[in-house]
């Protein structure tokens, strides 16, 4: 099934290949090389994982099943073989063998287009970090995989992208795109725990009364932590780069030192954070109700959790349909 914009010509609906990829809605799976961690996660038998593991356990085709269409892919190469990272933790999967998997879905899932994002390229030594993006480019090339240049984005349209990615007839496209051409929006404050530390700080120097900066994402006062969700989305929304680079909104909690400790003191871990804040039914209600004028990249962790409703939001509201084999326009 191919999914295209529509648009309105005089009286009729048509399709238009023509819209620009920035202007696509797609979801993007944060780190999501962490999805092949093995050992488990949300258990205090699993420190590292707990706070490192963005996706869950069953790699690049379990996240395309349940509604990914664009992967983080975080770059490292150790003694000369390139794998991926989350921060300091190394992922021990070859990244040839995990494209072999994603080439594998969109095979068997026509006129699906998959972008591939690579960034954040780190090695073991100054030998490897620097040999990085071309193994990068190389394994994208050794994999057919079609890899977008950054001065060619901003003329980029779905038709292209899918034509050049295409696997061949009748099947779906990938396209990969290195360490450019992405405004990726980070903002470190969208935390899912406040500061307890610093609140008491200021509790104990008299400037502060009431509790404000002590709050959970998944209790009472939810509403601290998503008060600036929501202010981050709409601001990143509000617009698009007129450069046609590719941007992301990230629609998930970020993590430091004291979040981790706050989080680690509720038992929690990043996956439970965000399906017990119910982040993704809040976002199918937000996009839904029309706040969102503008969507490219919606960044998510634990994309299992309503993945595929979300996706299917996206598509809706965004004025994406389906076409089948004849090119007749079926509005989802």
């Amino acid at each position: 099934m191919m999914f295209l914009r529509l648009v309105t010509v005089g009286a009729a609906i048509a399709p238009a290949f023509a819209v620009p990829l920035n202007e696509w809605p797609m979801i993007m799976t944060h780190d999501a090389g962490t999805g092949y961690f093995s050992g488990g996660t949300c258990s205090l038998l699993h420190p590292v994982n707990d706070w490192a593991q963005t996706q869950p356990t069953g790699g690049f085709a379990n996240q395309l099943d349940c509604g990914a269409r664009a992967l983080d892919l975080r770059m490292y190469v150790e003694s000369g073989q390139l794998e991926m990272h989350h921060a300091s933790v190394h992922i021990d999967k070859k990244f040839s063998d995990a494209l072999t998997e994603v080439k594998a879905w969109v095979s068997q899932n026509p006129n699906e287009l998959v972008l591939l994002y690579a960034s954040h390229c780190d090695g073991q030594s100054d030998d490897d970090k620097k040999s990085c993006h071309s193994k990068v480019q190389q394994a994208f090339k050794d994999a057919g995989i079609y890899e977008l240049q950054c001065n060619s984005l901003k003329d980029m349209t779905v038709e292209l992208a899918m034509t050049s990615g295409s696997v061949g007839s009748g099947k779906g496209s990938v396209v990969g795109l290195l360490d450019c051409g992405m405004a990726e929006n980070y903002d470190s404050s969208i935390t899912c725990y406040g500061d307890i530390l610093a609140e008491q700080q200021l509790i104990k120097n008299g400037t502060l009364s009431a509790p404000e900066a002590s709050y959970v994402c998944y209790g009472d006062d939810s509403d601290k932590a998503f008060n600036k969700f929501w202010t981050y989305m709409s601001k990143t929304v509000s617009s698009m780069p007129s450069d046609g680079r590719l941007w992301m909104a990230q629609a998930h909690w970020q993590y430091d030192a004291k979040s981790i400790a706050q989080g680690t003191l509720h038992g929690s871990c990043i996956l439970e954070d965000e399906s017990k804040a119910k982040v993704h039914d809040k976002l199918i209600e937000k996009i839904n109700a029309g706040t969102y004028p503008h969507m490219n990249i919606l960044e998510v962790n634990n994309i299992c959790d309503g993945g595929n409703e979300l996706l299917h939001t996206l598509r809706t509201h965004y004025h994406v349909a389906s076409v089948d084999s004849a090119d007749r326009a079926i509005v989802i």
